[in-house]
């Protein structure tokens, strides 16, 4: 799907549940808050009883279920030899594109150097993109 079809998509979702875009810092703050004050729903049995970790396996499980890549690095220094890794697994080249995020701005990728990268939004015609996520759903794996 095209970046204007996705975005149309999404707009008329937002239009039907009568939410407004959000705002970049806003729209973090605000799912910040959400995350650390939930509101109590419906909680899928298989994950009754589960710590943390338990938690956790059971997103990975799930999210590789749903054709997602799961890998689990120590620190941000073994970023880039994960993503170069990932790349040439699926003959991919060696190009990233990497949100504009403090986080990854903190990533050194001289370890890497034949990796070309370059932040922004999404177009739709990259190979690879590289994000950070505030939250994950055990539930489904998502």
């Amino acid at each position: 799907m095209s970046a204007e079809g996705r975005a149309l998509v999404l707009s008329r979702i937002r239009a039907a549940l009568e939410r407004a875009p959000a705002a970049g810092a806003e729209a973090k703050a605000a799912a910040a808050d959400r995350l650390a004050q939930p509101q109590r729903n419906l909680v899928p049995a298989r994950t009754a009883g589960l710590d943390r970790s338990g938690l956790a396996a059971l997103f990975e499980r799930l999210a590789v279920e749903s054709q997602a890549t799961v890998a689990t690095l120590a620190d941000l220094g073994a970023v880039p030899e994960a993503v170069a890794s990932y790349l040439a697994a699926r003959n991919l080249p060696a190009e990233l594109l990497t949100a504009e995020d403090p986080l990854l701005e903190r990533i050194d990728w001289r370890s890497r150097p034949l990796l070309r990268g370059s932040r922004g939004r999404p177009t739709g015609a990259e190979p690879a993109g590289l994000a950070v996520a505030a939250a994950g759903i055990a539930e489904t794996g998502t």
